[in-house]
């Protein structure tokens, strides 16, 4: 069945009911097709019954969501909020589509048992530079897992936000995939604290994974806190990996957040010096073509009309949130 969304903007969009492209407990996400410009986009469409138990003047998980994704828009390593309505029953979550599937996808292909470790330093650079951008926003996300890594026009992209809170020095909750999940974050149910290095364990284990094609720790619920305690991860020695990129995974999988590796330092790390030069010759590159007079003229004219149509767009935006707090 076909469905048409109007925004309070007036723009609109429509999607079946059989192009699911994933869900959860509470929500489905559904490829769709933005009417004005033909472009596709995802649908997130969220139940809002479930929701309405909750803490007086608490605000619910989507409410936190759209909130968390509008501080984070424009990033091209997270996914981009493009707009949001909503009916007495749903939430609908307007995001760009990510054409590529996901990293767990990718990983479960036939010819993927596992990915070339220079695959994989860059897939793991790509979302720590995402992660970096959450972290300086005040934000962790709380579930990352492959799952929740997106191809968008080849590289990759952080999206579903539900586990996500701005709160990143001090967590008591339950949250994320247990197998992805840091040792503190088993103890929140005892009331121990976490912060933002919690999604550095997750990191980890994904680089984990994308190296070994599975994963390091698995078990039931019960049972995992108990195996990540009784085995610390040890650098692999029978040359699996480079050297380097084993000494990185142990930092990252300190059982001990204070000894955890910082998502700044992660960055620096020498294992990442050709993506990084790579994106310095880049911009040098893209800096000398704008400054012909032809392309500085362009970009005037191009950035007079970016910020006006920027500053529409918050207005409008602003307009639908303050519409769907208070209704």
């Amino acid at each position: 069945m076909l469905r048409v969304i109007t925004c309070s903007n007036s723009f609109k969009y429509t999607y079946h009911d059989e192009q699911i492209i994933g869900s959860g407990y509470y929500a489905c996400v559904y490829k769709g097709s933005d009417i004005q410009t033909n472009q596709d986009v995802a649908i997130k469409v969220v139940n809002k019954f479930p929701m309405k138990k909750r803490r007086k003047g608490s605000i619910n998980g989507s409410d936190k969501e759209v909130l968390i994704l509008q501080e984070i828009k424009q990033c091209e390593n997270v996914i981009n909020l493009l707009n949001i309505s909503k009916d007495e029953t749903y939430l609908y979550m307007i995001t760009e589509y990510c054409e590529g599937g996901t990293l767990k996808q990718l990983l479960n292909r036939p010819e993927n048992a596992k990915f070339k470790e220079k695959d994989a330093l860059r897939f793991l650079y790509e979302i720590a530079k995402g992660v970096n951008i959450l972290h300086q926003k005040g934000i962790m996300h709380r579930d990352l897992n492959l799952e929740n890594i997106f191809f968008k026009e080849g590289r990759c992209v952080i999206g579903d936000f539900g586990s996500a809170t701005s709160n990143t020095w001090s967590e008591t909750s339950w949250a994320g995939t247990p197998e992805y999940r840091a040792p503190e974050v088993f103890k929140a149910r005892e009331k121990f604290e976490y912060n933002k290095q919690a999604d550095i364990w997750s990191l980890g284990i994904m680089f984990y994974e994308m190296l070994y094609g599975s994963k390091l720790y698995e078990g039931d619920l019960d049972s995992l806190m108990s195996i990540i305690e009784k085995n610390p991860y040890k650098v692999d020695k029978k040359g699996t990996i480079s050297k380097e990129s084993g000494e990185l995974l142990k930092r990252m999988l300190e059982n001990d957040p204070r000894k955890r590796i910082k998502i700044e330092e992660l960055l620096q790390n020498k294992v990442f010096d050709e993506y990084r030069k790579y994106e310095e010759k880049s911009e040098i590159l893209k800096e000398e073509q704008s400054s012909s007079p032809t392309s500085r003229s362009i970009s005037k004219e191009k950035s007079t009309r970016k910020i006006f149509v920027k500053t529409l767009g918050l207005i409008l935006f602003s307009v639908i949130l303050a519409k769907l707090f208070w209704n």
